[in-house]
């Protein structure tokens, strides 16, 4: 725990505030020192809070094909990078579009994707989403790459936590693997 300076000119109460690199700040025993006159601002001294807990989130990334399973294990580290950037490569070109027998509904505040035709024989439910998934959702109701929803995506939302790449990547291969996407 260290203590620090912030200026602002904020004008009022202050209980907390987050740093660029997403620690949490909180004010304690706060001091207000005034600047010089006409800046409007103040000074404020706190300490640093624990880091903010966020989700755990992994993507798995499919094998390039010119990629050995024996071989990755045994790979000198900037050898890794450049197999790590192929697989990103060929996943970031693939073009995927939703599946026809799946349509959106809004219920309240919510999206629903309820099945229709074949896709009703084999999976009996609905599934919710949110505003973010259902903004990628968006994005592969015309065919789309996975590049083409990422770059929409960090258009659309702000990456507090530099998660969005692989929630994105994570979504889209489980949409994959339940068949709400397809590869076009």
């Amino acid at each position: 725990m260290g203590f620090f300076v912030v200026r602002s000119d904020y004008d009022g109460q202050c209980e907390g505030l987050r740093l660029w690199d997403g620690r949490r700040v909180r004010f304690p025993r706060l001091f207000l020192y005034p600047l010089s006159k006409g800046t409007g601002g103040i000074v404020l001294l706190g300490e640093i809070m624990h880091q903010t807990y966020c989700r755990p989130v992994f993507h798995i990334f499919p094998n390039a094909p010119t990629v050995l399973k024996e071989s990755l294990a045994s790979l000198p580290l900037e050898e890794l990078k450049s197999v790590l950037r192929q697989c990103k490569d060929a996943e970031d070109e693939r073009v995927y579009c939703v599946n026809p027998d799946v349509i959106v509904r809004q219920v309240g505040n919510e999206w629903l994707l309820v099945p229709t035709g074949e896709y009703a024989q084999r999976f009996n439910g609905m599934i919710s989403l949110n505003e973010f998934s259902y903004f990628i959702w968006q994005q592969f109701e015309t065919p789309h790459t996975l590049k083409q929803a990422l770059d929409a995506a960090n258009e659309e939302f702000l990456d507090v936590e530099h998660t969005l790449e692989i929630e994105v990547r994570r979504l889209v291969y489980e949409y994959v693997n339940m068949n709400l996407f397809c590869e076009v």
